[in-house]
């Protein structure tokens, strides 16, 4: 696994901070939108999170203790949870730990300045798919400054969805 270090912790808003030390707690790591928003200096919709199935039922009864709905969304395999006034918390959970394995997205990468991860176990900022180098990574993080967006697929595979949600947050995609 390539390793690039940023002073990622720093980005994370002092309201998550309870709830990505939990992440962490259970050795997560976090990725996609969430990295993208706090590095643009946007509120995050929601926390992604990948959770390692061994650390997964004490994972569970803890964040549990914080919220009140948990749904599993068959679409993405991940669990959803929320409460009002929190935000929300989309988890995969996989076998094997996820500083060690290729994770890929929820869904089929679409935008390049949604393929960063973050652990902090490792304290490495790379991207999901471990494709990157150490150029790639700061040429997305000086997209996510400049608000550009380049599609990862091809465009008449994108969801329009996700197509307007990157163009609400006020990036320019570049075909």
């Amino acid at each position: 696994m390539q390793q690039y270090i940023y002073n990622t912790e720093d980005c994370f808003p002092l309201a998550h901070k309870s709830m990505l030390s939990l992440v962490f707690q259970y050795r997560g790591t976090i990725f996609g939108g969430y990295l993208r928003d706090i590095w643009a200096g946007v509120s995050p919709r929601d926390l992604d999170v990948v959770i390692c199935k061994a650390e997964w039922t004490h994972f569970d009864s803890d964040v549990m203790k914080l919220y009140t709905q948990r749904e599993y969304n068959k679409e993405h395999e991940t669990y959803v949870y929320k409460q009002p006034g929190l935000i929300d918390l989309e988890v995969l959970v996989i076998n094997d730990d996820p500083d060690d394995t290729y994770f890929g997205p929820l869904i089929e990468p679409d935008f390049h300045v949604n393929l960063l991860s973050y652990s902090q176990e490792t304290k490495v900022l790379t991207t999901w798919d471990d494709s990157s180098s150490l150029e790639e990574v700061k040429e997305i993080l000086v997209d996510i400054s400049a608000r550009v967006a380049r599609y990862r697929c091809d465009p008449e595979d994108l969801d329009c969805e996700r197509l307007l949600k990157i163009k609400e947050k006020g990036y320019t995609v570049n075909w």
